[in-house]
């Protein structure tokens, strides 16, 4: 074993590499003879179908999907051993099992061995069809590749089924989608009237604390001035403090009073005003 060291150039910082070598500067060399010595250790390597069933089940994949390319169906294949498969038939779709009855399917650690004798199925994977032909396989007198039309038929009927099924979710879908926003439509139109409720409410009470402070102001003004008036015609004789006294009294009565102050007019220039916006703005924006 050598160690070498690189210069990596991006980062101008040596990078140490690991080489194996069976002698002076060369690497070790595989037999044919070894490397099929090799190879059985690891599964992923060995061919995936070399054995008889592995061909006679492409085999018939092969005519199924033929079968349906003619129709205009669309197959569909993934993974290495090609047991994840599906036919598509315009919006329809049907996936299913192609394999040896009995047979354990692990995607991961190896693949089971087959008879060349096994018999063979294929099956509609992953739905419930109750009343539907959905599986089919080896028989004493028939051989699933005598089957193939009644196999292409019963997919073809079982994809249908499956169409209908979804088409029929969607539907309940959307029609429950569209409930759930009638009801959202409904939730909030009835908050916006309970809130322009509220606001109106509250608007008619703040124009009753107005008026009646504007009622308690007038009052309080007309009491002032009648004070002032009384107090004026008892003096005996009119003198600096009395003259002073009334020039502070008779304006502050005109500040409470909101007649003088013309508060009471602006109050209802304003209410009338406020109103017409809201009519206005009922008219043009309705509560939804």
């Amino acid at each position: 074993m050598s160690d070498t060291e690189l210069l990596h150039k991006s980062k101008g910082e040596p990078v140490r590499r690991l080489e194996v070598f069976t002698g002076s500067g060369r690497r070790r060399a595989w037999s044919s003879e070894q490397k099929a010595q090799i190879l059985p250790e690891f599964p992923w390597y060995q061919p995936r179908f070399d054995a008889p069933f592995e061909r006679r089940r492409l085999r018939f994949l092969n005519g199924l999907f033929l079968a349906y390319a003619k129709v205009g169906g669309h197959p569909w294949m993934r993974g290495d051993d090609a047991r994840e498969l599906a036919i598509y038939m315009g919006d329809a779709s049907v996936s299913f099992e192609l394999d040896a009855i009995g047979r354990n399917n692990a995607r991961h650690g190896g693949r089971n061995e087959v008879a060349p004798e096994a018999r063979l199925y294929l099956s509609v994977s992953g739905q419930d069809l109750s009343g539907l032909t959905v599986r089919w396989e080896d028989t004493e007198n028939c051989a699933l590749e005598d089957q193939l039309t009644e196999v292409v038929v019963g997919m073809a009927i079982a994809g249908e089924h499956l169409h209908r099924r979804w088409v029929a979710k969607q539907v309940a879908w959307r029609q429950k989608q569209r409930e759930e926003e009638e009801r959202e439509a409904r939730r909030r139109k009835a908050e916006a009237e309970r809130r322009e409720r509220e606001r109106i409410a509250a608007a008619e009470q703040a124009r009753r604390d107005a008026l009646l402070a504007d009622a308690r102001g007038w009052r309080d003004a007309d009491i002032i001035r009648r004070y002032a008036a009384a107090v004026q015609s008892s003096a005996a004789k009119q003198h600096a403090g009395l003259k002073a006294w009334m020039q502070w009294a008779l304006p502050e009565a005109d500040r409470l009073d909101p007649i003088m102050s013309g508060h009471s007019i602006t109050a209802a220039i304003e209410a009338d005003t406020n109103e017409a916006d809201r009519e206005s703005d009922g008219d043009a924006q309705p509560i939804l």
